[in-house]
């Protein structure tokens, strides 16, 4: 008698056997804390499993987040990274079972299920070998492959001022609540294209994740509040990185104190600087304290599921888009 497979939407109970495959096929460990986080940090996620004998043998999710399009909101959502042992990709299918089901019948069955919920685009961060895939099997469109931004600490930083007060938030309050729903609300972004923003999504993504601890700040300057910054330092090769995850400001001029601030408060506990481009004024500020495109190479791509976007153009450009590194789940 064959092996009986299929494949289906998630439903309750199934993260334990897909915790059980990601432990024994990736190098990292997932708990049903981290999957019920990831699952729902701006809403619930569309997420489906391959099943062979009533065994999880594969799984792929999208978690939604509008897009905001030259004004215009798009229904949209991120692919979830799934670790594995030859890099991050999206949809994943158990090795031992590849022969029964393959990756690409569970990819379409989610497209279809993202496209009866009013999904027009998916976004994601492939890895390299996986993104030749989706660009020439599942007709993902390349935006770009691009590098993150670095500046060693010990790199001409000596004679930085610190200008800007950087007060960690343990515990977030009702002030710093309001003010930041107001600054988010009111935030000035030249791009064209940049992921929606709000409270909830901050408070879910950064101060409730069960695995990575963020660093929250306030930010002041003269007493007087100025914004906020999610920040995190990361391990690697002997090696630790400061990365700015994302960061909102009342008043953009106050970038280049910002920025400037950062690196001075930094320096003495990190090897490396490395963020993404952010938005225009950031990328434009990173740039005139040294930082170069020569770090870790990241790839963004598309999956249109609305085929009449008169918008595709404006999301092909990668100068078009504000991306922080808290824009992907990797981070």
């Amino acid at each position: 008698m064959g092996k009986r497979t299929s494949i289906r939407l998630y439903k309750s109970g199934d993260a334990k056997g897909i915790n059980e495959m990601f432990t024994k096929h990736t190098p990292y460990l997932r708990d049903d804390a981290y999957w019920t986080w990831i699952n729902r940090i701006v809403g619930q996620s569309i997420s489906v499993v391959a099943e062979c004998d009533d065994r999880i043998i594969g799984h792929y999710a999208v978690v939604p987040r509008n897009l905001i399009v030259k004004n215009r909101v798009l229904k949209a959502a991120l692919g979830i990274h799934l670790a594995t042992n030859d890099g991050f990709r999206n949809a994943f299918v158990d090795p031992d079972f590849r022969r029964e089901i393959s990756i690409f019948e569970i990819s379409n069955y989610l497209y279809r299920i993202a496209q009866d919920k009013g999904i027009q685009v998916i976004y994601g961060f492939p890895n390299v070998n996986y993104r030749q895939i989706q660009v020439r099997i599942e007709r993902w469109k390349e935006v770009a492959l691009f590098k993150s931004y670095e500046l060693p600490s010990d790199k001409g930083l000596d004679n930085i001022k610190t200008t800007i007060q950087f007060d960690e938030i343990k515990d977030i309050d009702y002030e710093h609540l309001f003010r930041l729903s107001e600054m988010l609300a009111s935030e000035s972004v030249m791009n064209e294209v940049r992921l929606e923003t709000n409270t909830n999504y901050w408070i879910s993504r950064y101060m409730l994740n069960p695995q990575t601890p963020y660093l929250l700040y306030a930010l002041s300057k003269c007493g007087v509040p100025i914004g906020y910054m999610v920040t995190k330092r990361y391990k690697n090769n002997g090696n630790c990185y400061s990365h700015i995850v994302d960061y909102i400001l009342s008043d953009n001029s106050y970038m280049d104190d910002v920025i400037s601030s950062y690196l001075n408060n930094e320096k003495a506990e990190c090897d490396y600087f490395s963020f993404w481009k952010g938005d225009s004024v950031f990328e434009r500020s990173i740039e005139k304290s040294g930082f170069v495109e020569t770090g870790f190479e990241t790839f963004l791509a598309i999956k249109l599921l609305d085929k009449s976007l008169s918008e595709l153009d404006v999301l092909l450009d990668f100068d078009n888009w504000r991306l922080v590194m808290g824009d992907s789940d990797a981070f």
